[in-house]
């Protein structure tokens, strides 16, 4: 048999080998530079060949798994799937709390160039109408909406919870404490729960999610 049967007969081409797998060229030729795929050069090396069998090895088909093997990776599989969508709905749920805690409008306010003297450093906007509002009010609505919470005993232990996220991301609230920090830096504490709210993950970990 020739060379050219047998590249006919037995190999893929990358795009071949792409199509089959429903990966782009570009990540199988990662996968061979990193020895995830075996490839051979075709004759004056000029492409890459890579043996049908790689189609059922990649995508790790029971023909060629051991059945044991098999069922562990399907069992990690559906774990990975389980822990991701719990951790999932753990961000939106804190998401959520971020939210609450800019209840009132809150995620309206921004900060403006004061001059001297001027006591209203922040605009709280109503659609297109906007109100100067003192550092003081600020904190003071701040602070309503975190005692909304505490006030709900559902709802004390999930507040807490986003509290070791919030801190594990931004350290100055826990060196200044929570509410201390809202009360001096009550802008600062928006920013960063509005970002919270739009971005939907979290750094650090809660006695929720540790053990994930």
């Amino acid at each position: 048999m020739t060379n050219a049967s047998i590249e006919e007969t037995q190999y893929l081409t990358i795009k071949e080998f792409a199509a089959k797998v429903d990966y782009s060229e570009r990540h199988i030729r990662r996968l061979i530079k990193g020895g995830n795929v075996q490839a051979c050069r075709s004759e004056g090396r000029r492409k890459w060949l890579i043996p049908e069998s790689e189609v059922s090895r990649l995508r790790g088909e029971a023909s060629l798994t051991p059945p044991g093997e098999v069922a562990e990776k399907q069992i990690r599989k559906e774990v990975s799937l389980v822990t991701a969508k719990r951790i999932e709905q753990h961000f939106d749920h804190l998401a959520d709390i971020a939210k609450g805690l800019l209840s009132g409008n809150l995620d309206n306010v921004t900060a403006k160039s004061t001059k001297t003297g001027d006591i209203f450093e922040y605009t709280f906007w109503e659609g297109t109408v906007g109100q100067g509002i003192a550092r003081k009010q600020l904190s003071e609505m701040l602070e309503r909406n975190i005692e909304s919470f505490y006030e709900q005993p559902n709802d004390t232990y999930d507040l807490d919870y986003f509290l070791y996220h919030l801190v594990a991301e931004y350290p100055e609230v826990q060196s200044k404490g929570f509410n201390n920090f809202a009360k001096k830096n009550p802008y600062e504490l928006v920013e960063m729960l509005r970002l919270l709210v739009r971005r939907k993950t979290f750094k650090g970990t809660c006695p929720v999610c540790k053990d994930w």
